[in-house]
């Protein structure tokens, strides 16, 4: 009897064992797929803004001009740290600029449709790394189609387009009776029609089926979004090449992927760690399974979307992010989440080391991002070195200082530092600082 009852449970065992392999199998090979298409996976959004007090405001409330504005300092600051990157300031204000018309229509002036397209800046055909987040590999250009929908509110609906090819720019241009001159950013061509619901909702699916056609004349292949099937096949290895990872994620799905909620938050996790992977900033944990877990988290509050196979699993949105997405290249530190990341194309002033750690947090009840250089042996830092005394009195100069009052600057700094105190921006990790300096020894006195 104790023989029979143990062949049973042996027997239990090994058809739950061929289940188990055979179920995994199905699962690595839908999964694998689905995470390859993440990687690299063209991405489609529709978002909407409402016009309250003369500005587009997101559904967190957050002013758009707001976001625009500030990102036309940033990248003025960021052109004198780095003249390379002059052409994103320029690029700033035409984004500015269209802000201004999405208003306007909003506020039911002009026609009632927007196009533009948004190209791989032709500044950094020659990048070996992803810039500013530029995607050098894909060079990853945006279409954007921005609709008034009722009075007060228009809707963005924005998609990715890979290669960056110029003959399908101008077969999507010539869709539209158009073409492009290419002595000037084709960010700034924007088009303006008056189009019907039903025209407003499908034109831009027009316009990805004529660059993918134009790409299919040059070769034959198959495409979407500039996206073939090759480029699908490699993301594929990719995938297959990261064997504990895949492993742990076949795990917890077979485990946990039926529950309510569950695979979804597997798929998230995976995908974001895979993802970082791929882009060489891999996010340092003791194990896989933390590896996965704080991956989502950073991804999940940077509102990082991922997306294959028809499938969008979305993290928690901010209005920044979601602009980024629609392909402009705002900076809003405002809402920027808490936490340490690493910089793959920061470079350190110092060292000229490629790779910087950035920390968002909170110091004395005050958020700061702060700049530290990878490389052990350079110690440049922008971290306070010891914590600052609770007050400090008249120890910084701003703007809207009451001790300033209608007096200029340079008046000012004069007056409290001496006549020879002068002004001069240095470079440094993020963005350029003021100092004040003498200007006779052409010592700092003091920054601002």
């Amino acid at each position: 009897m104790q023989a029979t009852v143990e062949r049973v449970r042996q027997n239990r065992e090994k058809a739950y064992e061929a289940y188990r392999t055979a179920e995994c199998a199905r699962i690595y090979q839908d999964e694998t797929t689905w995470l390859a298409e993440s990687l690299e996976a063209p991405l489609e959004k529709e978002r909407e803004y409402t016009l309250t007090n003369g500005d587009l405001y997101s559904d967190e409330g957050v002013n758009l001009r707001d976001v625009f504005y500030n990102s036309i300092g940033y990248y003025e600051d960021l052109a004198r740290q780095n003249p390379r990157y002059t052409f994103q300031h320029d690029r700033s204000l035409l984004e500015f600029e269209e802000y201004g018309i999405m208003r306007d229509m909003a506020d039911g002036k002009g026609a009632n449709t927007l196009i533009v397209c948004s190209t791989y800046p032709r500044e950094l055909m020659d990048a070996t790394k992803d810039e500013l987040g530029y995607k050098y590999k894909r060079q990853l250009g945006f279409i954007r189609v921005i609709k008034r929908v009722s009075p007060g509110k228009v809707k963005m609906w924005t998609h990715t387009f890979d290669r960056n090819d110029a003959q399908g720019i101008e077969a999507m241009y010539g869709r539209l009776g158009r073409s492009v001159d290419w002595s000037r950013d084709v960010l700034g061509q924007r088009i303006q029609v008056d189009l019907g619901p039903e025209q407003q909702e499908l034109i831009g699916d027009e316009l990805l089926y004529a660059y993918d056609a134009a790409l299919n004349a040059k070769d034959g292949g198959k495409y979407y979004a500039g996206r073939s099937e090759a480029d699908r096949r490699d993301g594929i290895e990719f995938v297959e090449s990261q064997a504990d990872l895949i492993a742990k994620h076949i795990d917890k799905m077979f485990e946990h992927g039926q529950k309510p909620g569950q695979k979804s938050e597997i798929r998230y996790n995976t995908a974001v760690a895979l993802r970082r992977r791929h882009e060489g900033r891999q996010f340092e944990a003791d194990s896989v399974d933390a590896e996965m877990s704080g991956a989502g988290a950073a991804g999940r509050s940077s509102g990082e979307d991922v997306s294959g196979c028809g499938l969008t699993i979305e993290g928690v949105s901010s209005t920044s992010q979601g602009l980024s997405e629609a392909g402009y290249k705002v900076v809003d530190l405002k809402h920027e989440p808490l936490g340490r990341q690493f910089d793959a194309c920061m470079n350190c002033p110092k060292c000229k080391n490629t790779g910087v750690w950035v920390q968002v947090w909170m110091f004395k009840g005050q958020r700061r991002k702060d700049y530290t250089c990878s490389n052990s042996g350079c110690g440049a830092t922008t971290l306070p070195k010891e914590p600052p005394v609770a007050k400090v009195e008249n120890s910084a100069i701003t703007r809207t200082s009451s001790s300033v009052g209608n007096t200029s600057k340079g008046e000012y700094i004069a007056a409290r530092y001496g006549e020879y105190a002068r002004v001069r921006t240095e470079v440094g990790f993020g963005a350029a600082t003021e100092v004040v300096y003498d200007s006779r020894s052409g010592e700092t006195i003091t920054k601002l």
